[in-house]
């Protein structure tokens, strides 16, 4: 059985998502990607040097935190 040498991570997904200068939260990581562990993404990718930024967000008693790569 063969398998795709070149099978995109979901790291590399939200990455790319990122760096198209939009902004992407916890349930946006859900629906687009399957990935249900973005915290652990972006804190691999901040280790990797990339600057990304956050913000927390109160939505009538939800909180949850929007990323995006900031200067």
């Amino acid at each position: 059985m063969k398998t795709n040498q070149f099978k995109i991570t979901k790291k590399k997904m939200v990455e790319n998502y990122l760096n198209t200068g939009r902004t992407i939260t916890s349930w946006e990581v859900i629906r687009l990607f399957g990935a249900t562990r973005l915290s652990d993404i972006i804190f691999k990718l901040k280790k990797e040097g990339k600057q990304i930024q956050s913000r927390l967000i109160n939505n009538e008693g939800t909180h949850y935190s929007e990323y995006w790569i900031g200067n």
